[in-house]
């Protein structure tokens, strides 16, 4: 679900899969992440800074509310997704990132 052959291989919704996988398994701790994104995404207009917000206070809370088996997975959710939005660092640096306004008009990157 990261890159879909349907998107061109540009990103898909990996991060909304990985919420609905986790949803079960640790629910608090997945609510949270979730929160977590929308708060970050409203504030700043930017999804992909919520995305690696939200995955890392999944594995956050998923830790602080004790649902350990998840926590491995959550971890390696996190990791993935970082490395994955990691160039975006460099967007926000060079501000070339698309702010979600953008992201809806104009379909993304």
């Amino acid at each position: 679900h990261m890159h879909p052959v349907w998107l061109r291989f540009r990103g898909g919704k990996g991060v909304a899969t990985g919420a609905g996988a986790f949803l079960p398994l640790a629910p608090a701790a997945t609510l949270g992440g979730m929160l977590s994104f929308a708060v970050v995404a409203l504030l700043t207009r930017y999804a992909s800074l919520g995305s690696i917000v939200g995955a890392f206070m999944l594995g956050v809370l998923a830790f602080l509310f004790g649902a350990l088996p998840p926590i491995p997975w959550a971890a390696l959710l996190a990791a993935v997704l970082i490395a994955q939005e990691g160039g975006i660092a460099h967007d926000f640096v060079e501000s070339s990132e698309p702010d979600l306004a953008r992201q809806c008009v104009h379909g993304g990157h």
